[in-house]
């Protein structure tokens, strides 16, 4: 923040504060005051992200934005009401091996240009962070180029997702390979994804180790953003698997959402491969673990990739004290321990007092939890966290946490 500037905090529809410093007073708001300032608040945020579409944004986050929307706006505003940094929080419950990770996941940090290098952006990411803690979130994610902003907030990357390259070749390797298995008979029909198919979509997406919770009428409004791509695989049984391209601004050329059977999932690409990209094919967004069907494009020869899934930190430790029980044991007891800084969290991890206490930061917390980024070797870690926690046997780590592209903001 620059020393002409002061921010002072002011709830949604509260009274203006008279209390400023320095010359120029900033307000950080949460929250719509009225359905005009929405509307005049979006529209600013669509001339610098979706410059020329107007609505675009709203119809990119249909569970986020708009008269139904669950994300929390936080906004900075100059004098007069013009804003001029915003980011979005989504609180969500992941559900992972049937065990809860209550997360937030913050999303369209912007600031306007006339008003960057003063620090607006931090200032509205550590607002959110503050409201995921007050809303008893253990951690926030989120997905950015920009280390320098994020690192010195707190943020350490996690865990891993690959992109895997289905070329021409190699998607014909895999298929054949999948062939030669037990259980397939006649291939499934692919074609375009109808409304009525999301049922079907929603109960494959159940399948999954790690998933976003959602109501199926809210699962159900993904269907109505643009660009998205839909392919599914109907068999004799019903629908046996889908993928989907496309989202939005994001994820052109990657299918990022997909699930069945692998030979189901790998005839979907083979047509969205066709029709969006026959020369050079598309990427597939997938967990670093061994299932189809990207472990058999593996073994296939397909190119890869590797790069870190998300930005994470801290927000609520006793949020995420609570949630570990769950994840990862029972009975012995888990105190969270905040730090000096709240940008610093640490957790003690006390087992049932045959062991020394374990104390770590949280960088190191959550890199030995969901993963670490390169250079980081938290397997020490994760032996002394699973021995306290005393936790069931073939209780592995990393946590198998994944964001899939629906999911994803």
């Amino acid at each position: 923040m620059s020393a002409s500037s002061a921010f002072v905090a002011e709830p949604a529809g509260g009274p203006e504060s008279d209390r400023t410093t320095g010359r120029l007073p900033i307000r950080l708001r949460e929250g719509f005051a009225s359905e005009r300032e929405e509307e005049r608040v979006i529209s600013w945020l669509e001339t610098g992200l979706r410059p020329g579409r107007t609505g675009r944004l709203c119809a990119e986050y249909p569970l986020l934005l708009g008269p139904q929307g669950s994300g929390i706006p936080l906004i900075a505003f100059e004098p007069g009401g013009q804003p001029i940094a915003f980011a979005l929080l989504w609180p969500v419950r992941f559900e992972v091996d049937g065990a809860s990770l209550h997360a937030g996941m913050i999303s369209l940090v912007y600031t306007d240009p006339r008003r960057r290098g003063e620090g607006l952006a931090r200032r509205v990411v550590e607002a959110a962070v503050e409201r995921a803690r007050t809303s008893g979130l253990g951690v926030v994610l989120l997905w950015s180029d920009l280390e320098g902003l994020y690192a010195p907030l707190g943020f350490t990357r996690i865990g891993c997702e690959t992109l895997v390259l289905i070329e021409p070749d190699t998607l014909e390797r895999a298929r054949a390979a999948l062939a030669r298995g037990p259980g397939h008979g006649d291939a499934p029909v692919v074609r375009p994804g109808e409304p009525g198919d999301w049922k079907a979509i929603e109960a494959l997406r159940r399948d999954r180790r790690c998933r976003v919770d959602l109501p199926f009428e809210q699962f159900a409004r993904f269907a109505s953003v643009p660009d998205l791509v839909v392919r599914v695989a109907v068999g004799r049984e019903g629908l046996e698997g889908f993928a989907i391209c496309g989202r939005g601004d994001d994820l052109r050329e990657v299918i990022h959402d997909w699930g069945g059977s692998g030979r189901a999932v790998l005839a979907c690409c083979e047509a969205l491969i066709t029709e969006l990209a026959p020369d050079r094919g598309l990427f597939l967004l997938a967990p670093d673990a061994p299932i189809e069907p990207a472990w058999p494009l593996r073994r296939a020869g397909a190119r890869m990739l590797r790069q870190p899934l998300a930005w994470m930190r801290i927000a609520d430790p006793d949020s995420l004290a609570r949630d570990l029980m769950g994840l990862l044991g029972r009975r012995p007891g888990l105190h969270a321990v905040v730090g000096s800084s709240a940008a610093e969290p640490r957790l003690r991890i006390e087992g049932d007092g045959s062991m020394d206490a374990l104390e770590l930061d949280g960088a190191a917390l959550l890199r030995a939890l969901f993963g670490a980024s390169a250079g980081f070797d938290p397997e020490s870690t994760r032996a002394a966290l699973l021995e306290r926690l005393d936790a069931p046997h073939g209780t592995a780590l990393p946590l198998p946490f994944f964001v899939w592209g629906l999911e994803s903001i």
